[in-house]
Parts: structure tokens; sequence; C-alpha cells
């Protein structure tokens, strides 16, 4: 659900797709006061067939990022389900990458949930949570030096803001990386260090 939340958000198959693609092409932008990024607001109200349609699709663009971040509200409330944290971890990753780029940010982050995002994040730390894993700046990795795959990863990777979330040939099972999860690290395990990874970054990086 989420994935294709985030899709609607970013416009796929919208004329405005290949600028955002470009955008996220890039791990930071390099000059945040340049970079363009949709209106959120619609009060002004034009007579011209060119603004309406302009007006309609600035809308359009609204409804899909409060769909998304009621969405991810919903899962947030639900957290003691296990199936709720797949699309909760898909929405963290997606608020790092976008967090990179201040203008998409700006555009976001008020519909963002954060004080549910902050109590969520703060109901994951149990006794064995390793600390050195979500305050790392690399990627958290297992007990044996691995990064295991989690299901939700191969909803992730195809998608055009998914680029610099994962370590270098993460999908490549002769790497190292990528291995089924390992007995010491549950999947449970697994998510939680990744979705306390994520809250580090975005805290460090806002």
């Amino acid at each position: 659900i989420m994935s294709c939340n985030i899709a609607s958000v970013l416009g796929y198959g919208t004329p405005v797709y290949p600028q955002v693609a470009d955008l996220f092409s890039k791990k930071q932008s390099s000059d945040a006061a340049n970079e363009s990024a949709p209106a959120m607001e619609t009060e002004y109200v034009s007579n011209s067939p060119t603004e309406l349609c302009s007006q309609l699709k600035l809308n359009q663009a609204f409804q899909a990022i409060r769909l998304t971040f009621q969405t991810l509200f919903v899962l947030l409330r639900y957290s003691n389900f296990p199936n709720a944290i797949p699309g909760i971890h898909i929405s963290l990753a997606f608020l790092w990458r976008v967090s990179f780029h201040r203008s998409v940010m700006e555009s976001l982050e008020a519909t963002v949930p954060w004080q549910a995002v902050a109590g969520f994040l703060n109901s994951l730390f149990s006794h064995n949570t390793v600390f050195s894993r979500i305050q790392d700046e690399k990627f958290p990795i297992g007990e044996y030096e691995t990064a295991p795959q989690l299901p939700e990863d191969f909803l992730i990777r195809g998608q055009v803001w998914s680029q610099f979330y994962y370590p270098n040939n993460f999908f490549k099972d002769t790497s190292g990386y990528g291995i089924s999860i390992d007995e010491m690290d549950s999947e449970e395990v697994v998510r939680r260090h990744r979705c306390l990874w994520l809250g580090v970054q975005i805290a460090k990086v806002s």
C-alpha cells in the first residue's frame, strides 16, 4: 500500500515524473535554493482553462500526499500488529531519501505525523537493541557483517527514490549481502534496527 501511495506522491505516469526521477538520481541537492517542487497551496482560483487545469493538478498532488501520510498514521496506530511494520519501514525509507532534498521535504513535512512516528520509534527499543547499529552512518548490518534482506526490500528496490538506500551489491548473493535472515537476527529484529537507524538518519539530516 505505502509503495503505491508514494508512487502517487511522486507522480508516476504523469508529465512531471521525469523531473522527479532526475531529482532523486542525485543523492543530495547541490543547491537547495534552486530546487523546484510543486506548491501545496491551492487557494488561488482562476477562470483560465490552463490555470484551472494547473490548479487541479496541484489539488491532486496534495490529495496524494495527504492520503499517503494519513495511511502512515493508521499504520502507526496499529504498529503492535507485525503486518503494519513493513509499511512503516517503507515510509521511513522514503522520508530519509526526501530529507536530502529540502524543497521536497518542505512540501511534505506538514502532513507527516511526526509525533506518531517518534512514539513508534521509541516503542522499538528493547533489551536487544544494538545502539552501535542505529547510530552508525552506514546501513545497519547483522551479527555476521551481513545485511539480511527483508520482504519489503524487493518492493523498495525498483523505486526511483530508493537509490542510495542499500549498500552496493546488497541484492547479489555472491557479495556477502542479501542472504537469508540469519538465526541470530530474526526478521523482526532486523526490521526494528532498520526503522531505528532511519529515524536517527532523518533526525541528523533535518
